[in-house]
């Protein structure tokens, strides 16, 4: 079995040192050396200015852009919701405009409420019907097919009002919603943020699996705890950065609930660089 902690990067420092004491006869030279060196700052900054806005090609300078990827570089933004149901990839109605298209092709997201799951696409306890087996995985659940009423709908974007809090439609990375590359996941609110984990770390199980082992805060433990109750024999969605990462079953092998004592496994066919990212992201969340 081997193992590696992906730790997270630590701050920087800047020291600053203390000025020189000068002599009184020097004072004046030590004056006028002090406005050059002002007038030559001033001029750096305007030209730095420039150079990370540049000007528009009407001579212009452009706003300063913010997009989520610049402020997800501080640390990755990780929730734990429950997923309601499964969705298929947007297709856009002929004539709609209701998302927006980021840069590079990137699919649309929207801010506008959705719908509830319909009956029948819900992914409830009852409706997933998981039975714990021998054999095979270890278990045996309904096949709960995808609402397709979220087609015309766009992917929820993080920049929309009370995005935590709200009941959002998210991709899913390497078809982590329902095993189908490009299907997405509608998952109801935050339950719980990255905050709860202390440390993430990569191992590979004894079959050549990578697997992200995790480990909680003290009051991570039972809040954990009480998020996966609820969620027991339903898919608990991890979202890193907008992305639905891993959809995790809540213990199928099992007839009823166990505490996880502040630790757990997170797993999914992840390659050894997604789950390195993985345990990066809950070892580095802002959430």
């Amino acid at each position: 079995m081997k193992t590696e902690t992906i730790e997270s990067p630590s701050p920087a420092e800047v020291l600053i040192p203390e000025a020189r004491q000068h002599q009184r006869a020097r004072y004046r030279r030590r004056g006028a050396g002090a406005v050059v060196a002002a007038l030559v700052l001033a001029a750096l900054l305007l030209s730095g200015v420039l150079l990370v806005r540049g000007p528009t090609a009407g001579g212009k300078t452009q706003a300063d852009p913010k997009p989520v990827a610049a402020a997800a570089a501080l640390g990755a933004v990780v929730y734990f919701r429950p997923v309601l149901c499964f969705a298929p990839p947007y297709a856009a109605a002929a004539g709609a405009t209701g998302g927006v298209a980021p840069t590079g092709g990137v699919a649309p997201t929207g801010s506008e409420p959705i719908p509830a799951c319909a009956a029948g696409s819900q992914l409830t306890a009852a409706n997933m019907d998981v039975t714990p087996a021998g054999g095979g995985h270890g278990y045996s659940s309904g096949n709960v097919p995808p609402d397709p009423r979220f087609a015309s709908y766009p992917s929820t974007s993080m920049q929309s009002p009370g995005y935590a809090s709200r009941t959002v439609l998210l991709p899913g990375a390497r078809g982590a919603c329902d095993g189908i590359p490009n299907e997405r996941c509608v998952l109801g609110p935050a339950e719980l943020s990255g905050r709860a984990i202390a440390k993430a770390t990569v191992t590979q199980t004894q079959t050549g699996q990578w697997v992200v082992d995790y480990t909680t805060t003290a009051a991570g433990a039972a809040a954990w705890d009480k998020v996966a109750s609820a969620n027991f024999h339903q898919f608990l969605g991890i979202e890193v950065n907008g992305v639905v990462d891993t959809t995790p079953l809540i213990q199928p092998t099992q007839s009823s609930f166990s505490s996880f004592d502040g630790r757990g496994e997170l797993s999914g066919n992840l390659t050894h660089a997604e789950a390195v990212q993985l345990a990066r992201a809950l070892n580095s969340h802002k959430g």
